[in-house]
């Protein structure tokens, strides 16, 4: 009970809005990146709400985490959610302009992005 309290509140503080106003250490930032690695890292194959799972799609593609980005991809689209198909065809169209390097850093080779393409 007490872990599902605070995996619940770790949820929410990470689905909550960035604060603009605030400025942050680069000892802070990198500590907070950290930790948001470890909790997505936790999650593991618990199912999230959409509006949490699209936050966390955006994160693992602005992290470079391409093919796990990809996988939350697929899990907001089995959704049904119209805003997953935009957001999947922006996010491939943006796979594109990367080069090679790159995306196999995020394990998610550039035959794989066609792949996708080709079958759309």
């Amino acid at each position: 009970m007490q872990s599902d309290v605070a995996r619940n509140r770790r949820l929410v503080i990470f689905a909550s809005p960035p604060r603009r106003r605030l400025r942050y250490s680069h000892a802070f930032q990198l500590h907070s990146r950290r930790q948001r690695d470890q909790l997505v890292q936790r999650l593991g194959d618990t199912p999230l709400p959409t509006p949490i799972l699209r936050r966390l799609f955006r994160y693992l593609e602005d992290r470079g985490l391409y093919a796990t980005a990809e996988d939350a991809l697929y899990e907001w689209l089995d959704r049904g959610d119209a805003d997953a198909v935009t957001e999947g065809l922006a996010f491939y169209d943006r796979l594109l302009k990367k080069p090679d390097e790159e995306l196999l850093r995020g394990n998610l080779p550039r035959s794989e992005v066609l792949d996708f393409i080709a079958d759309d």
